[in-house]
């Protein structure tokens, strides 16, 4: 291994695994919540605050975690944040309260907050312009299948006991030892002088279309919560449909989103970017708009087909204009404020959700939530100034 890494491949590899890694404590314990509600005694308000503990510190030390890790090592910062992730998540399987294992939820969430936007930054910094987007495909679909797959592997480890989908987050100890191994620890890193949080935000705004981008971050995110948590209620209360056939639709969602991610590079040869982005908007418009009115779960499969093209051309798209937009020297910094966004999002999709419910029926709720989506059509359509910057580039470039 030289000196600046390893190979290319082996470094996509460990960014990509990593980005999985640090899902587990979401995709791959939640299936255990019962379990833990019950070995715990606590109620379902209680239960909530499982999740929040892991959401919160990425929504508050996104961005000045992405100031000091920048300024010292990437590489170090990610790491050490995938061994004390490993660590504490397998340690949940032995506390003795519920307040335990909500500190080391916590422990997570900041690691979390640290850790996944140095694993885009630092793909920006591996490949050259015309192989970045392959590189984005490649970890937004391992991304989504391990969110495909990671709820099933922890219901199995459920069964087994409440401890074992916590014990299972040990496989992200090796990915951390590995991180050391193979990554540059030049990757990702930036001039100190950019200042603290409040100087690197006010410069990662600077750049022309800086809002749209991030608001197409945090939008993807309210979009994605809002079918993941509320398209199941909408079948089954209004729809007449079972849990395994709502869970049935939104896998195809996911699978949609996967297979679209990866088509993303062909894609971009044929479109740009803006383009994409406006479609997408569009897609994400005309499925909730169709859920609001769906009156039988295989009908809804066609919205969550819809739904999954336009999630997953944003979940690649989202990534590329951070990539490409902004120098390697801030591009931490807009990572970190690209990943504050998208945790917003995921706050901000229940508050919306509960505020169009206070006033009117989940269908109408679904129909206002894809109004929102409908507004963004004109916005991302004005990015078209930035295309020549962000589409795919047709010439080869080394690494």
């Amino acid at each position: 291994m030289s000196a600046a890494g390893g190979p290319p491949g082996a470094r996509l590899a460990i960014l990509s695994g990593a980005s999985i890694g640090l899902v587990m404590a979401v995709q791959g314990v939640l299936p255990a919540l019962p379990a833990v509600q019950e070995a715990f005694g606590i109620s379902t308000e209680q239960a909530g605050l499982f999740t929040l503990a892991y959401v919160l510190p990425g929504v508050v030390l996104t961005i000045p975690l992405s100031v000091i890790g920048s300024a010292v090592s990437p590489r170090t910062v990610l790491a050490v944040s995938l061994l004390a992730y490993g660590v504490s998540g397998a340690a949940q399987a032995a506390v003795g309260s519920y307040e335990a294992l909500l500190g080391l939820r916590l422990v997570q969430g900041v690691c979390f907050a640290a850790a996944m936007p140095l694993t885009l930054a630092m793909i920006g910094d591996v490949y050259g312009p015309s192989r970045q987007i392959r590189a984005l495909s490649v970890r937004q679909t391992t991304i989504t299948i391990g969110e495909l797959a990671l709820p099933l592997f922890g219901a199995l480890l459920a069964v087994v006991s409440w401890q074992a989908p916590f014990l299972a987050q040990i496989l992200v100890i090796p990915l951390g030892l590995a991180a050391f191994r193979v990554l540059d620890g030049r990757l990702g890193s930036r001039p100190p002088e950019l200042g603290g949080a409040r100087a690197l935000a006010s410069v990662v705004f600077r750049q022309d279309g800086a809002a749209w981008v991030m608001l197409m971050s945090f939008a993807r995110f309210v979009f994605k919560f809002t079918f993941i948590g509320y398209v199941p209620i909408l079948l089954v209360q209004r729809a007449g449909a079972s849990v395994g056939e709502a869970g049935v639709v939104v896998t195809v969602a996911a699978a949609g989103t996967a297979l679209t991610a990866n088509r993303m590079p062909r894609l971009l040869r044929r479109a740009g970017p803006s383009v994409l982005a406006a479609a997408a908007a569009g897609s994400i418009w005309v499925a909730l708009l169709a859920l609001a009115f769906v009156g039988d779960w295989r009908l809804a499969l066609l919205a969550a087909v819809v739904f999954g093209f336009g999630d997953g051309v944003l979940t690649v798209l989202q990534d590329a204009y951070v990539t490409r937009l902004w120098p390697a020297a801030v591009r931490p910094g807009a990572a970190s404020v690209s990943q504050t966004a998208r945790n917003v999002g995921k706050l901000a999709s229940p508050l919306l959700m509960t505020g169009f419910l206070a006033v009117a029926s989940l269908p109408v709720a679904f129909a206002l939530m894809a109004a929102v989506a409908a507004v963004m059509v004109p916005g991302f359509a004005g990015l078209r100034r930035l295309d020549e910057v962000v589409g795919d580039l047709p010439a080869p470039a080394a690494a």
